[in-house]
């Protein structure tokens, strides 16, 4: 019967350490949100592009084309980070009528520390 306890025993302790030593994944992953705007107060209904995240410290890219209306989100490395945005949006005018711009959207700098982290960021129309 001794050598049952003991068994138990080892096995508990086993148990402790490798949940003790485990580490959580949202210690260093973040999910990152941006949204774009244009001029500050009209959110565009769809946008079509790719966000390039580029992690300042390990030059790291990360791609995505996965748009919901005007917001992409993704899990990152938490971490300083470079966004570049490119591609087309569409939005009701003034007019109510649907105008669609070419347009590129970036930061030199973005902290994704917090989970989940949210910015914004304004579109550039080219045409």
């Amino acid at each position: 019967m001794t050598r049952h306890i003991t068994f138990l025993f080892i096995g508990i302790i086993t148990l402790g350490l490798i949940t003790a030593c485990h580490k959580e994944e949202d210690d260093i992953f973040t999910t990152a949100s941006v949204s774009i705007t244009i001029d500050g107060n009209t959110n565009p209904e769809r946008v079509q592009g790719q966000a390039v995240f580029t992690n300042i410290n390990s030059r790291k890219e990360t791609a995505s084309a996965e748009f919901t209306g005007n917001t992409i989100t993704l899990e990152l490395l938490k971490g300083p980070y470079l966004v570049s945005i490119e591609g087309v949006l569409s939005y009701h005018d003034e007019n109510g009528s649907t105008a669609m711009h070419q347009f590129r959207a970036q930061t030199d700098y973005a902290e994704f520390m917090q989970n989940p982290t949210a910015i914004t960021l304004k579109a550039i129309l080219l045409d």
